[in-house]
């Protein structure tokens, strides 16, 4: 770092960056959740409300007291109610909470449950659990017959009752004294060479005799030494930058998402942990052809594998558990109390995470532009890179919903619950956080008008809008098919999106690898003229895998040549790839690259 740029000993030029991103991380941590805080529930439950809790499950609710979570009957959301629906209501210094779900077992199996469950957790408020009543029959002025009991924990005295109705749905109340503290863990709704001016030697023969001499004169650079320099390709990617305040705000994020990721799962572990495990192992799976993908796609000027990882990091962890639960439980918090529990559980995700989630992940890659100036350089460098955050980011939101949903059935049938939220999860990764984050950071790139490309605002914000808008849209996506048709409307509005969705992340990719393309042809054109490749093989380098493959059918004649033709395109990557690396020097990696082409081209 150069001396005029230090104060401090740390780098200034880092100092607006880390200051807006340390304001959006306060914003969205601190401001937001404060205003949810400061702005109360009023909900009273009136004389005649009913709380719907889905499958012909209801109960009528003490008047006067708040309606803190639930849905009354005949003000349903258009998208129905979930399989394990809550409800909870408060007054009185007395909270009780009422939850649904399937249980295959009686009453009284289903309060052995809830026992195991509540003392197996690691949660705060249930340490010292302990049963202090025996069982008593309960019967509702329905006539359905249940089971109780009271006890004991940390946060107060409670009675657990419970009932089974049709021989596979149960349902559980809680009620607690006044110092009970309920929490509620929100899902994540739906990341130099210089100039080459210095002295330079010339030899001239006189006379049979080599003499040298030293000319000041400025020398232009290649068109291959300028793709290079331009590129920053084969630039090595240092995290650990102690002068660099960006890497201290990295460190910090990270830290305080490990935290919260401990403090989500520490609670229910020992009750969830298989499943915890098995979606971990799933997902992990999962994520590797994904990665393969990604990296067949970063094909023209490759990132350094460092620097996607701590995308990829900054996604899983700091990027979902400390920014987007905080944020999100927040916000869709707030529609509840402004607008209602079923306005809420319609529109709330899709009026949210679009906002939240999407900048979370993009401060991922402002950061990593200030830690990798030299790296990212062009807007196809922020689309990787954003594809790899919001990965991190996707594969951390799927296995924390396969962990919550191992509680859908009271804590039973978690391999069923989990492979069920394993293919769903799955299928629909194909259009979620992966695309939606690299289009939205593209398009950021674009707004900030970084690398040799400049500023190209209007290419930026229609990006950045048709990120949020299709994250949205997919999150609301019963809702908005509600709208059209009550049974089909969703079978209109999710193709759609997947349409529009896959249409648009082509149409960036191709903008943002423009230059890419360029540089890949410039680094190529020495090569050409040395005849280690032709001027056709150059210019399919320089192409897209699709248009490639035209390419190849338009030039190259039966299905033998066209395999050893793709051969030798991979082989020019890795020429490519050498050259680069190596500043354009003819090092032994190069030569052997060149052989490597050489020798494909005559299987």
């Amino acid at each position: 770092m150069p001396v005029e740029h230090r104060w401090l000993g740390l780098d200034r030029r880092a100092f607006v960056p880390a200051a807006v991103v340390l304001g959006i991380i306060l914003l969205m941590t601190a401001v937001v959740p404060a205003v949810n805080e400061a702005v109360g529930w009023d909900d009273e439950v009136e004389a005649g409300d009913v709380i719907d809790m889905g499958d012909g499950v209801t109960f009528v609710p003490p008047v006067g007291w708040e309606l803190l979570s639930g849905i009354r009957l005949d003000d349903e959301p258009s998208t129905g109610l979930p399989a394990d629906a809550v409800a909870l209501v408060a007054g009185g210094g007395v909270a009780i909470r009422v939850q649904r779900g399937p249980f295959d077992g009686t009453s009284t199996d289903l309060l052995a449950q809830l026992n195991r469950l509540h003392d197996r957790s690691g949660d705060a408020d249930d340490q010292g659990f302990k049963v202090t009543s025996a069982h008593q029959s309960v019967t509702t002025s329905s006539g359905i017959t249940g089971v109780s009991e009271t006890v004991t924990s940390a946060s107060g005295d409670a009675r657990f009752v419970a009932f089974t109705v049709g021989g596979d749905r149960g349902g559980a109340d809680h009620d607690r004294g006044h110092d009970h503290h309920h929490r509620r863990l929100r899902r994540v709704r739906r990341t130099s060479l210089g100039d080459r001016s210095g002295h330079r030697q010339r030899h001239l023969r006189r006379r049979g005799i080599v003499t040298a001499t030293i000319d000041d004169t400025p020398v232009a650079p290649t068109a291959q030494e300028a793709a290079i320099e331009a590129s920053g390709w084969g630039e090595p990617f240092r995290l650990v930058q102690l002068r660099n305040p960006l890497f201290w705000l990295y460190v910090w994020a990270v830290g305080s998402g490990v935290v919260h990721l401990v403090r989500v799962y520490e609670g229910s572990v020992a009750n969830y942990g298989g499943a915890l495990a098995a979606g971990t192992i799933l997902f992990g799976i999962y994520t590797v052809p994904w990665v393969l993908f990604l990296h067949h796609r970063d094909r023209f000027t490759s990132e350094a594998p460092k620097l996607l990882a701590a995308g990829f990091l900054w996604g899983a962890v700091p990027a979902t558990f400390f920014l987007a639960i905080t944020v999100n439980d927040a916000v869709l918090t707030l529609y509840a109390k402004l607008f209602g529990q079923a306005w809420a559980s319609d529109w709330g995700a899709g009026l949210t995470a679009p906002f939240t989630e999407e900048t979370s992940k993009a401060l991922g890659l402002v950061i990593l532009l200030g830690l990798a100036p030299r790296l990212v350089r062009n807007a196809y460098d922020a689309f990787v890179i954003g594809a790899f955050i919001g990965l991190g980011f996707e594969v951390s939101e799927d296995v924390l919903y396969v962990y919550q949903g191992a509680g859908q059935h009271f804590g039973t049938n978690q391999p069923v619950a989990v492979l069920q939220m394993v293919v769903v999860r799955g299928a629909s990764g194909v259009v979620s956080h992966a695309l939606f984050s690299a289009i939205f950071c593209t398009g950021l790139y674009w707004v900030l008008g970084r690398g040799v490309e400049g500023r190209r605002l209007g290419h930026g914000l229609f990006a950045m809008a048709a990120a949020m808008a299709f994250h949205g849209v997919w999150d609301d996506a019963g809702a908005l098919g509600n709208l059209i048709h009550d049974t089909f409307g969703i079978f209109v509005v999710i193709p759609l999106v997947i349409v529009a969705s896959v249409a648009t992340v082509i149409f960036v990719a191709r903008e943002a690898s423009s230059t890419e393309k360029t540089w890949m042809h410039d680094l190529l054109a020495p090569e050409v003229a040395a005849g280690i490749l032709t001027e056709d093989e150059a210019e399919a380098m320089a192409l897209n895998h699709h248009a490639q493959r035209k390419h190849l059918k338009k030039t190259v004649r039966g299905h033998h040549d066209r395999k050893v033709a793709r051969h030798v395109l991979e082989a020019a990557h890795d020429l490519a790839e050498a050259i680069a690396r190596d500043r354009g020097e003819p090092t032994p990696a190069v030569e052997h690259a060149r052989a490597e082409v050489t020798r494909v081209r005559s299987l």
